[in-house]
């Protein structure tokens, strides 16, 4: 019965101690979760941050390599790289066959991971490529290293913007986490490949992970974090590890510590209890030797304890990131706390321990803070993570990563909390220089004359577009961020554009010409360059865009000059050459082996070659005039020159050339022209040359017979000027003789009417009465001729004349005599003529009474003077709506005497427009009539030299 006690007091002490057994193993494992998961969020806020404001500097390096070539780019990160002093990293800009273009400091570079981003980069898929780290052989450096390609608007690799992380730092970061045996850091790809693993201090890369890392992590959304406790495929040790997604890299960061070194103060205890058990039972059974036995292995077993208690103890103290323990309450008090807490906030641990959670946090947070209290007291939570601030000693602001856990006491009931807390005031600031990194991107990509727009992966909606190209295609950006790059398509590419994006593998580098349609309808020719990138979270597609509509169609012209000229010189016989300088390779087009007398083909040869063909006259001048071309480059090569055809004969060549490539020294690099057979010019030259003698000997007889002419003429002249003269004198002899006899008939006939009209009858007064009027007539006739003489016999006196004041005084000396008239007249502002003012009265007096006089049966009388100046010289007009004329008899208008009206109708001489005629002819101007019966007429008159500009109009005025 006593055994039988025993063996069940035993057994049930046993249970119960495994069940407490358990718990603390859970607890342990809890514990060791929140840790590495604290670690883990550490290593991925570090890597993220750090890969996130290399990419950002990658990207802008790339765009301003690509838009402003290597040096802009080498510029704006030597700025950035002192900007952020101390960073672990090396930027490159190297050229496409991987040679450096520039450097960041001094570094030797990895020849088979340049090569391996290389042919990434001719596939880029948008994020940059990413590597595991290498260990440079000579150097002994091991390096992460980071590329972004340089893409030519065509979508050519033109480069590499790259950068190497130094991998020796995640020793540094693994060594300050006491993770105890067996811990370990990593970073993986997406892939499973470790791309940085570090082991008690041990760096390598490349080896595979566990699967179970692979199926769970990648899924995570945002920056979610998990827990796996399994069997690491790489050394076989069962850890507990925590994995947090790099958002927007495939990049997982993990800590794993491992199950044995977690559970070392769990199986410590265990064995204590057990061998409590274990006494009981041997007192009970009195097996006194059995006890000294087992005391001696419990003081062992304590011994272990105690080391496993000073291990953990190390772990608590030398840990990277601060630990502490608090009071469940709203106002928690610490009650221990690690030295690194106390480096972290600057608090000594006598003064930590004499303070609450409240006392280090700004009373802006006070709220939020005292919330999470509350729900933990109230046991709504048993763990959170969140960023917060806390207040340091020095009055300083210190940015963390807090982790929270809920230990529970043996009453299931909360005792006291773990704070992990994570030192972030560095990652947060890499944050901020990356917002700044990201702001210069942004107005890169706003400010940059060239279209650009960003559109989604899959959805190809559009998502940003900036203003360049706003205006190239006439949206306001909300109506441009309502579309798709569909709705800029002409109709009849849509629907080729939706199966093209369905076949097109996603992060193809794409360089298209499309037809695009602006927002008022128009058509455009688009060259389109796009690669894929990353927004945020979202595959998206920077596309920048240029208008080709022009450059298609100088292309055009350019293919129809081409057609042209190669049409040209296959019917002239022209040939084609091009020489290539550096290797003294010459080209030349199948017309140059007709002209030697062979078969038509293209011939390669060399400039030495092509020498000996030469005449020996001609080569000296052909050498200078080679070496002129060489040496300035500037004057066009034009030069003739005798070559020996293939029968032996020499034939006569003309060769144009200009250097159309250079070098970057400005040497000439390449020449290109034509020669062209000119031996039948040469011939023709040779009959010319001999035409010109005779010519020449003609024309020195044309010479004198011309001087012998001028002399004739020259007398003929002086001839007909002296008949002239005589004849003017003649005219006025028989004007001034004729004028008495006319004034004794007329006066007369006035004393007769006065004296003895009582004494005539009616038919004898209308005798004397006609006799008056044809006198009166004949002496204006004379005097109207005086007037033409006078006209042609006096000096011109020129000088600038206004126009519209001299027909505004004529107006008025007709609105005066004939004051009953209802006229409306338009006259137009500021016309000036270069003039007599005399001849130009002459004129103005004998259009606008003639206006007036043809007028004067209408009932209501239009008449306008004006000026027009569309031609090359200003053209004035006096216009009227009066009874106008058959142009069949315009060529009568202006001769002398010349009437085309009846005295009955209209009275006059018909002198007047004869005169005006005649002025207008002495200024070498012009005068045309054109008319139309019954509609009015209208008469046009230039003069030369106008003081006004002729290209301006001058402004109307009315007058009635």
């Amino acid at each position: 019965m006593l055994a039988l006690g025993v063996f069940l007091t035993g057994s049930a002490l046993v249970l119960s101690n495994e069940i407490a057994n358990h718990e603390h193993s859970s607890a342990a494992k809890r514990s060791t979760a929140l840790l590495v998961e604290t670690l883990s969020r550490s290593v991925r806020d570090q890597i993220g941050t750090e890969i996130s404001a290399l990419d950002s500097t990658l990207r802008i390096a790339s765009l301003l390599a690509r838009q402003e070539g290597m040096d802009k780019a080498a510029s704006y990160a030597t700025r950035i790289v002192a900007a952020r002093t101390g960073a672990p990293a090396v930027f490159f800009l190297l050229d496409p066959e991987g040679r450096e273009v520039w450097k960041s400091r001094s570094f030797s570079v990895d020849t088979l991971a340049i090569a391996e981003h290389l042919a990434a980069a001719r596939n880029y898929s948008g994020t940059p490529h990413i590597s595991a780290a290498r260990h440079h052989p000579v150097s002994g450096i091991w390096g992460i290293y980071l590329s972004l390609p340089v893409l030519d608007f065509n979508g050519e690799l033109t480069g590499l913007a790259v950068a190497v992380l130094d991998a020796a730092r995640f020793i540094q970061v693994y060594n300050s986490m006491n993770l105890g045996l067996g811990g370990v850091l990593r970073v993986v790809h997406a892939d499973g490949t470790a791309i940085v693993r570090v082991v008690e201090g041990d760096l390598s890369a490349g080896s595979r992970v566990e699967a179970a890392v692979l199926s769970e992590f990648p899924a995570l959304p945002g920056e979610r974090c998990g827990f796996l406790d399994a069997i690491d495929q790489a050394d076989k040790v069962e850890r507990i590890s925590s994995y947090c997604n790099i958002e927007g890299y495939a990049l997982l960061a993990g800590v794993g510590a491992s199950n044995a070194t977690a559970l070392a103060s769990v199986a410590a205890d265990i064995q204590r209890r057990r061998l409590i058990v274990i006494v009981l039972i041997l007192i009970l059974a009195g097996g006194a030797v059995f006890l000294r036995v087992l005391l001696t292995r419990q003081q062992r077993t304590q011994s272990e304890l105690r080391r496993s208690e000073l291990r953990f103890r190390a772990v608590f103290e030398q840990a990277s990131v601060g630990i502490g323990i608090r009071e469940v309450s709203l106002n928690p008090r610490w009650i221990s706390v690690n030295q690194k807490l106390c480096e972290i906030l600057g608090y000594s641990r006598e003064e930590m321990l004499k303070m609450t959670s409240l006392d280090i946090t700004p009373t802006e947070d006070f709220a939020e803070t005292n919330d999470y209290n509350d729900k933990i007291r109230r046991s709504e939570l048993r763990s959170y993570s969140r960023q917060k601030r806390y207040l340091r000693k020095d009055g300083g602001i210190v940015w963390v990563d807090l982790s929270v856990a809920v230990v529970n006491g043996t009453d299931g009931k909360p005792q006291y909390l773990v704070s992990v807390i994570h030192d972030i005031s560095d990652a947060v600031a890499s944050r901020e220089l990356l917002k700044e990194s990201e702001e210069r991107y942004r107005q890169i990509f706003a400010l940059t004359p060239l279209p650009m727009f960003l559109r989604g992966e899959e959805s190809m909606k559009f998502v940003d577009a900036n203003d360049a190209c706003l205006r190239m295609y006439g949206y306001t950006r909300e109506e441009w961020l309502a579309l798709t790059i569909l709705d800029v398509q002409v109709l009849d590419e849509r629907r080729r554009l939706e199966q093209e994006v369905t076949r097109l593998p996603a992060g193809r580098v794409e360089r298209l010409q499309k037809k695009h349609m602006r927002k008022n309808g128009d058509t455009f020719d688009v060259e389109i360059f796009s690669y894929p990138t990353r927004l945020g979270t979202e595959n998206v597609r920077l596309t920048l865009v240029r208008d080709i509509t022009d450059q298609l169609r100088a292309e055009q012209r350019l293919r129809d000059s081409e057609r042209r000229i190669a049409l040209a010189l296959e019917a002239s016989g022209g040939a084609l050459f091009d020489w290539d300088v550096g290797s003294g390779e010459v080209y030349l087009s199948e017309s140059w082996s007709v002209m030697l007398g062979g078969d038509s083909r293209e011939t390669l040869t060399t400039f030495p070659e092509l020498a000996r063909l030469l005449h020996p006259d001609d080569q000296e001048a052909q050498r200078k005039a080679t070496v002129a071309l060489l040496k300035t480059g500037s004057t066009p090569l034009h030069t003739e020159f005798r070559v020996r055809n293939l029968r032996g004969d020499w034939i006569w060549i003309e060769s144009r050339g200009s250097v159309t490539e250079r070098g970057s020294d400005g040497r000439a690099l390449r020449i290109r022209g034509t020669n062209v057979d000119i031996g039948a010019r040469k011939q023709v030259e040779v009959a010319l040359r001999e035409r010109d003698a005779l010519l020449r000997e003609s024309e020195i007889e044309i010479r004198k017979l011309n001087a012998g002419l001028e002399r004739r003429v020259e007398r003929r002249t002086q001839a007909l000027a002296a008949a002239n003269r005589e004849l003017e004198s003649f005219s006025y002899s028989v004007s001034h003789d004729l004028r008495a006899p006319l004034r004794t008939i007329d006066g007369f006939s006035q004393i007769v009417l006065d004296e003895y009209a009582p004494k005539l009858d009616a038919t004898g007064r209308g005798y004397l009465e006609r006799v008056r009027e044809g006198s009166q007539h004949m002496a204006k006739l004379i005097d109207d001729l005086l007037e033409l003489a006078r006209v042609t016999r006096r000096e011109l006196q020129i000088r600038a004349c206004n126009l519209t004041a001299a027909v505004g005084e004529m107006v008025r000396e007709l609105r005066n005599a004939d004051p009953g008239r209802n006229v409306r007249l338009k006259i137009a502002d500021e016309m000036q003529v270069i003039a007599d003012p005399g001849l130009l009265r002459i004129v103005l007096d004998n259009l606008l009474r003639n206006a007036w006089k043809f007028t004067s049966r209408q009932a209501e009388t239009h008449i306008e003077v004006g000026c027009s100046t569309t031609g090359a010289e200003p053209v004035y007009f006096v216009r009227d709506n009066g009874v106008g004329f058959d142009m069949a008899y315009v060529g009568k208008l202006f001769g002398a005497f010349q009437r085309l009206h009846s005295d009955s109708e209209f009275q006059g001489t018909g002198i007047g427009l004869a005169l005006v005629q005649r002025v207008i002819r002495r200024h070498v101007g012009e005068v045309w009539a054109e008319a139309e019966p019954g509609h009015g007429a209208t008469f046009y008159f230039t003069f030369p030299q106008p003081v006004a500009d002729p290209g301006v109009a001058p402004t109307v005025r009315a007058e009635t």
